[in-house]
């Protein structure tokens, strides 16, 4: 006895207070009194935090391999304790001990120590440290949290239980990583390529069968995997900075195509659209996404929103026609803010706007922003979309249906000529004799139909009676002679194909016509520049383009012009001709008249150069160059060259000689020379 008594004196005090937390029995539990003497001791003396972290996980190695589970127990409520009570510079220390801990439970095969681990982790992840870690790292954590989101337990509540323990492990590392610039960067696209899968594995397990409703715990909704998976996520992109959302994004797409939850024959189809309306609406709040995103700032919104976009707008145009399908589903909740969607599930003519029951807002300026930057990479996705070859019906109504949505989102004036742009395209694709229009007998009776409601809408949107009358007269006409060019037919006749003529060839009467829709909104003083350009379909995905069109049409021809900003040059007009009525203007007609017409002129200038084609302002570019060649070669060879003197050569040397000879009878005259395009631009 004595010997023990002067054994246990020598021993260090942190031993004995860690010796006396722990009980004879383990049922007992931790000895309360003695835990609270090893508190204040370690507030009292912080330098010790990590000879007791050390010495803790030392009995817990021995207690593991005894496989002595109730004191495992209690090493790690004592080390939940210390770690939440004492906040000191050396707590630093200490954790490292209780990491190696927590890393030696989860690599145990119990379920039980795992959960154990997980817990005791959610706890440290809370705590906000006063000193900064530069080299701890949770690559370890993020792998096993990963693995235990999809463990495979055979019993049904274990399973559950170890798989929620996952989550909320994953989701402690991101609150413990996501806010300090000195740890391990949680958006590498190595953690995020474990940690969105894991997540999404869980939130559309419950469609699968793989977890039970009441899942053994508890009858919380809060406590099922899918449920707190889903939250998980929200938190995560929540958190996410706006150059982080790519991260995240790209992982998602990877899992919805591995596990081909794109197709339509998957249990759960519904899956992938209620993923993209938690993505949108779990961006950071300060780019109104969220609960903001009912609000019309949609610049912001679908800004931040980029990396989303892209990938849509590809996979829209995959050959696949179920997944054409359920891409365009996606972009109808992404798009549709006031629940119109199911207005437009079929294509139908518009008798009365107010008795359709639209829910509308006027187009704000970031709405027309948006879609000035945007909205060509949106109408190319539809037009292009519209010219695949197996093409079902569903296919032609959900692309109508994004088409209309985006008229009625985006209602502007501007907007509207745009999507009037595309309808008259679409029907002189139609008249074409294309293998794409052929390869199905009704197709062009479907995209007659499609162009007659989209137009029906279009101009009541517009609200201008001559442009409402004059589509309401062709399609009355089309009630009368052709109803097969009519929606209500193509799309509400199981036998339509039978109906519809074959080959199918419409009278010029029957057709909308782009001039008397022209004539009809000049009517009401609208511009019609931009109607009277034809949408052309660009051979190159725009999509990849590094240039996109807003930045051409951003192009000002009075930056572009230099000539007002040259000194001692006087402008000329291109265009302007100098005859016998125009000299007989200058002299007779008002100054304000004639700056009235310069400015006419100095717009119409502008705006060909914002609207027009590129290939068209290449094209007058083009020709513009050769004239100048001509004009200059014309003036170069009436001049004649003067001989160059003998005197004035240098006869001291004859490889010069030989120079100036070889260059004053072979070269070519430079006035023969013709510009490359790069010095002419």
């Amino acid at each position: 006895m004595c010997c023990a008594c002067c054994f246990n004196a020598c021993r260090p005090r942190y031993k004995i207070l860690v010796d006396n937390i722990f009980p004879v029995n383990p049922q007992d539990g931790l000895v309360r009194n003695n835990m609270e003497k090893l508190t204040f001791y370690a507030m009292s003396s912080p330098e010790k935090l990590d000879r007791i972290g050390e010495y803790l996980a030392q009995k817990l190695n021995k207690n593991i391999y005894r496989r002595q589970k109730g004191f495992v127990t209690i090493s790690m409520e004592a080390l939940d304790q210390i770690l939440l009570t004492c906040h000191a510079q050396t707590l630093n220390l200490f954790v490292e001990s209780f990491l190696k801990m927590v890393q030696k439970l989860l690599e145990c095969t119990e379920p039980d120590l795992q959960i154990l681990a997980t817990q005791s982790f959610v706890k440290f992840a809370n705590i906000e440290e006063d000193t900064p870690s530069y080299h701890r790292g949770y690559d370890f954590f993020v792998s096993k949290f990963s693995s235990m989101c999809h463990s495979n337990e055979e019993q049904v509540d274990v399973r559950t239980r170890v798989r929620l323990a996952g989550i909320k492990g994953l989701q402690g590392v991101v609150r413990k990583t996501v806010n300090d610039d000195l740890q391990v960067n949680i958006w590498d696209q190595t953690h995020m390529d474990k940690i969105i899968p894991s997540l999404l594995f869980n939130m559309h397990a419950d469609g699968r069968g793989d977890v039970a409703v009441s899942g053994g715990v508890s009858g919380n909704n809060d406590e099922m995997p899918a449920v707190l998976a889903e939250a998980c996520l929200r938190d995560l992109l929540c958190r996410a900075a706006f150059g982080n959302i790519k991260s995240v994004l790209k992982p998602v797409l990877r899992h919805l195509h591995l596990h081909e939850l794109w197709t339509q024959w998957h249990c759960d189809h519904d899956f992938p659209i209620r993923l993209f309306k938690i993505v949108t609406y779990a961006v950071q709040a300060q780019y109104s996404v969220g609960k903001k995103y009912t609000v019309s700032n949609t610049t912001a919104a679908y800004a931040s929103a980029t990396g989303l976009w892209d990938p849509l707008l590809r996979i829209a145009l995959t050959e696949d026609p179920a997944t054409r399908r359920l891409t365009q589903q996606i972009l109808h909740a992404l798009i549709d803010r006031h629940k119109n969607n199911d207005k437009f599930a079929t294509p139908s003519i518009v008798e009365d706007i107010e008795d359709f029951g639209l829910s509308r807002d006027k187009c704000s300026r970031p709405d027309y922003m948006f879609m000035k930057k945007h909205g060509g990479e949106f109408l190319y996705c539809c037009y292009d979309s519209l010219l695949k070859s197996n093409n079902e019906l569903d296919n032609f109504s959900a692309i109508y249906q994004t088409l209309a949505l985006l008229a009625v989102e985006f209602q502007h004036d501007e907007l509207l000529i745009e999507f009037l742009r595309i309808a008259f395209s679409l029907q002189e694709l139609a008249q074409e004799s294309h293998s794409w229009v052929v390869s199905m007998q009704n197709t062009g009776a479907v995209l007659h139909g499609i162009i007659a409601s989209y137009l029906s809408l279009i101009t009541k949107l517009i609200g201008l009676s001559a442009p409402i009358t004059y589509v309401e007269e062709v399609i009355e006409s089309r009630r009368k002679s052709a109803p097969y060019l009519l929606p209500d037919f193509v799309f509400g006749d199981e036998n339509a194909d039978a109906s519809v003529p074959n080959p199918l060839d419409v009278k010029e009467d029957l057709l909308f016509k782009q001039s008397v829709m022209v004539a009809a909104l000049k009517q009401h003083g609208h511009d019609t520049t931009r109607l009277s350009i034809p949408y052309t379909q660009n051979a190159v995905d725009s999509l990849n383009k590094a240039r996109s069109m807003s930045d051409i049409k951003s192009i000002s021809l009075t930056d572009a012009d230099s000539a007002h900003s040259s000194p001692g040059i006087i402008r000329k007009n291109p265009e302007e001709d100098i005859t016998f009525e125009s000299l007989k203007m200058i002299m007779f007609e008002s100054p304000e008249k004639a700056k009235a017409l310069e400015e006419e002129r100095q717009r119409r200038i502008v705006e060909t150069f914002r609207t027009a084609p590129f290939e068209d302002i290449v094209a007058r570019s083009e020709a513009k160059t050769q004239q100048i060649h001509d004009r200059l070669g014309e003036i170069l060879s009436k001049i004649q060259l003067a001989p160059i003197e003998s005197q004035a050569i240098d006869r001291s040397s004859q490889d010069s000689l030989d120079l100036i000879e070889s260059v004053t009878t072979d070269q070519q005259p430079v006035y023969e020379m013709t510009y490359p395009e790069l010095f002419v631009y």
